[in-house]
């Protein structure tokens, strides 16, 4: 869940590595686990605002692991390093997809099987996007939307993968 913090908005400083979100926590440091390294985005006195309305409930201290796409991998309420990078270690195991390169978050692994919520809407959104298009731009508007599909994959190993995937 996204909240305002001083310069802007919580998910917006979150760059596409992981990071402790440490609130109120004093002694949080950032963790180096199987090539990964854990940033920390520390906010303090967070107690009356969004924040601690969405991340501290009724603690004093929260610190939150989030993953690189910003979902929440776990909740302590102060920092252990060794609890941590145990986290962080299954999030690697179950999100094997994800490896860190030259500063982004890219995919190792193309995903096959179901990964898309809301499938049925976006289907019916695509079908709309083509309603007034002639033959000639929505073919246009597919390349469109493939490139920029390809540009948030990044990987060209799984783009690879996507193209003989394609062909069978």
């Amino acid at each position: 869940m996204d909240a305002p913090i001083p310069g802007g908005w919580l998910l917006d400083t979150l760059d596409g590595g992981f990071h402790l979100l440490a609130i109120n926590v004093n002694n949080a440091e950032p963790v180096e686990e199987a090539g990964f390294h854990v940033r920390v985005l520390e906010l303090k006195s967070a107690g009356a605002g969004a924040i601690g309305e969405r991340y501290l409930g009724n603690e004093k201290t929260a610190i939150y692991l989030i993953r690189p796409d910003q979902h929440v991998v776990a909740r302590w309420r102060e920092f252990s390093e060794k609890a941590i990078r145990r986290a962080l270690r299954r999030a690697l195991e179950k999100t094997c997809t994800v490896t860190w390169h030259e500063g982004r978050t890219r995919m190792s692994k193309l995903v096959l099987k179901p990964n898309l919520s809301r499938a049925d809407d976006f289907y019916a959104a695509l079908l709309a996007e083509h309603e007034t298009l002639t033959r000639d731009e929505s073919d246009a508007y597919n390349a469109r939307l493939l490139l920029v599909l390809a540009n948030h994959v990044g990987d060209p190993d799984v783009l690879a993968q996507a193209l003989a995937a394609a062909r069978k």
